[in-house]
């Protein structure tokens, strides 16, 4: 049994530049599970999703699709 568990999870900002408007897809269909004993490191480039998916883990701000079970 997992102690949390992410089922496709995805999050996406609108970003509004005077006329213009954009979408950002900070996570895309992210899904993971940590058991007991496991330890999880998140890496990879600026701006590709590791806050965004750290603040929706700890339930700070929500995914806009997805499950989280913990």
């Amino acid at each position: 049994m997992s102690l949390l568990r992410i089922e496709d999870a995805s999050k996406q900002f609108i970003v509004t530049k005077g006329k213009a408007r954009r979408t950002i897809h900070a996570l895309n269909h992210v899904s993971l599970a940590i058991d007991a004993g496991e330890t999880l490191g998140i890496v990879g480039e600026s701006g590709s999703g590791k806050t965004t998916l750290g603040k929706g883990m700890i339930t700070f701000q929500s995914f806009d699709q997805g499950k989280i079970f913990y």
